[in-house]
């Protein structure tokens, strides 16, 4: 068997007994390893035990690292320091060697979760067949949305007509304006 040892600065805060092919790392309470600090995601890493080697899988957006080195997935051998936010967290050997079993009945969960699914590459699936298109009946809708445009949206020709009428007016009367003072028709003196 294995276990997790969680450090913090060289101090170790506890054990986490290796029982199952996967455990999930991270800040929720449903994790199998809660590290509660704000620099974890909900479900930072997960360590899945596959073809008698441990992997540990990146799934946060603050990053995960293995041995300083920055990582998405990687091979795990005991000994190898995982970095999750400042935190460490050691795969360690023990004197029991039973390998991990089955994983544990999934729990229903709100947030993302890695399994060992994600380590085989996708499986191709048949594209959606295309549905049938009609030419008449898509020319005879383009007709129609062209005829009529379609209601609720602005009439910006009409009302660049409008602010040109008010245009012309104003200018009509300033025109006028000095008109009539030029020519005397109008005096405005105190």
């Amino acid at each position: 068997m294995a276990e997790l040892v969680l450090r913090l600065r060289e101090r170790e805060l506890s054990r986490f007994p290796i029982l199952h092919t996967r455990v999930t790392l991270g800040r929720d309470q449903e994790s199998d390893v809660v590290i509660d600090n704000v620099s974890v995601s909900r479900t930072h890493a997960v360590l899945i035990y596959v073809d008698n080697h441990f992997r540990v899988r990146d799934n946060s957006a603050n990053g995960l690292t293995v041995n300083g080195n920055a990582v998405k997935d990687a091979v795990l051998n005991y000994g190898d320091v995982i970095g999750i936010g400042k935190f460490e967290v050691v795969l360690q050997k023990t004197a029991d060697e039973q390998p991990p079993v089955a994983p544990k009945p999934a729990k229903p969960s709100k947030t993302a979760e890695v399994g060992i699914e994600t380590l085989r590459p996708p499986r191709p699936t048949k594209p959606d067949p295309i549905p049938a298109v009609n030419a008449e009946q898509l020319a005879a809708e383009a007709a129609a949305a062209i005829a009529a445009p379609p209601k609720g949206l602005i009439d910006w020709s009409t009302i660049l007509k409008i602010a040109g009428i008010g245009l012309f007016l104003i200018v009509a009367v300033l025109a006028g304006a000095i008109w009539a003072l030029e020519n005397k028709v109008i005096d405005i003196s105190i």
